[in-house]
């Protein structure tokens, strides 16, 4: 603390908010699931997940990131919603590889995030979102397979 009565910043005790953010940024991806989205990025296929993400369970299909974005562009245009927002989509879409292409190894990187299509957050009650993306780090638990939601009725 300085002399003045003013507390330098240096010396303030750390916030919850401080605290949450310095671990998730320590935070680092399974790397086998790391590896499933790398793959995906590069096919037009789909495998099911569930994750634990921040305490809840998301199922879904695992989709690469250019059929995400795609997906998500062709269910906001025959929605008839905003031409810039479809535009913007399709534009993330070519920034993934294009399906069943061959890895580049100099242009590629690890996947941050993780793309889903079909999930649901699951509990009560069961949620469809439709389409959902997260951050690699963000999951702490996973399994292969997409869990059906009970039935509602």
């Amino acid at each position: 603390m300085a002399d003045d009565g003013v507390v330098d910043e240096d010396d303030r005790p750390a916030t919850v908010g401080d605290l949450v953010g310095d671990l998730l940024s320590l935070a680092e991806p399974d790397l086998l699931l790391q590896a499933i989205q790398a793959s995906a990025n590069g096919s037009t296929g789909s495998i099911g997940v569930s994750l634990t993400v921040g305490g809840h369970l998301i199922s879904g299909l695992l989709v690469g990131g250019r059929t995400y974005f795609e997906r998500l562009a062709d269910e906001l245009e025959s929605a008839d919603r905003s031409d810039v927002m479809v535009a913007v989509l399709r534009e993330q879409a070519l920034t993934y590889p294009a399906g069943d292409s061959e890895p580049d190894d100099e242009d590629s990187q690890d996947p941050t995030y993780v793309h889903l299509v079909d999930a649901w957050i699951l509990g009560r009650p069961a949620t469809k979102i439709g389409f959902w993306r997260g951050r690699l780090s963000h999951v702490s638990g996973w399994s292969l397979g997409v869990f059906e939601p009970p039935n509602q009725s």
